[in-house]
């Protein structure tokens, strides 16, 4: 917890950001920051919610979720509906700013082989150079960021989205929960697990139901492919 702690501090202590809020609400009547708007077929609907931590730097805002065990930060969780947690949180707490990036942070306490930063955020950023230079001010071009896992006037990764791409990605989120309100609506009870997911279901033995070889399953879905979707949806 201490290690976890130092980290978090050296994190906020090189960069230009700094702690707006922590444990903070959001949708609800008495929250600062407003829910984040879901359509339904018969009404609209708000999510609430509540962020490990907002942080902000002028007008950018990001977000980040401690996370003590596994996490999946990949573009297919996102993709196929089961990790929208970080999306939606930015969504929330980037109204009226500009969002920046949404991060896990690895509190997890284990071994490492020394040769990479145990604590380096994973997650998403605004291709932005600018907010990679407030997230380490340290960072010299063409090297990874001490505190987030892309490259200052480097090589692209998987995690660093053009701005054009970032917000349209972002927006994915609320999508896909609309659709699940929809099918709420409906009263679509349908089971339709994703490939694994039944293995550590708490709730196997009340529903019985066995996928076999039908669990639905993606691969090589990237950040560009759902951004194209979600801006497709809106008529972009």
């Amino acid at each position: 917890g201490v290690r976890a702690g130092l980290h978090v501090f050296e994190q906020l202590r090189g960069s230009s950001f700094a702690v707006a809020a922590a444990e903070q609400t959001f949708g609800y009547p008495d929250s600062p920051f407003r829910g984040v708007p879901l359509r339904g077929a018969k009404r609209t609907y708000t999510l609430a919610g509540k962020i490990d931590r907002v942080d902000r730097s002028d007008g950018y805002v990001r977000v980040v979720d401690y996370k003590t065990g596994k996490f999946d930060a990949d573009p297919e969780a996102y993709y196929t509906g089961r990790k929208l947690q970080l999306e939606l949180y930015l969504a929330a707490a980037s109204a009226g700013g500009e969002p920046a990036g949404a991060y896990y942070f690895p509190a997890g306490g284990g071994f490492f082989d020394g040769k990479e930063e145990p604590y380096r955020m994973q997650g998403y950023t605004v291709g932005d150079d600018e907010v990679i230079r407030r997230s380490d001010n340290a960072v010299q071009e063409k090297q990874k960021s001490r505190f987030i896992d892309v490259y200052y006037r480097g090589r692209a990764t998987k995690g660093r989205l053009a701005p054009d791409v970032f917000g349209p990605f972002i927006g994915y989120a609320a999508l896909v929960a609309e659709n699940a309100v929809r099918e709420t609506e409906a009263g679509c009870i349908a089971p339709s697990p994703y490939a694994g997911a039944c293995s550590y279901c708490p709730y196997g033995a009340l529903c019985g139901y066995d996928p076999g070889d039908g669990a639905r399953k993606e691969k090589g879905v990237g950040a560009e492919e759902i951004a194209d979707i979600a801006a497709r949806r809106k008529g972009e």
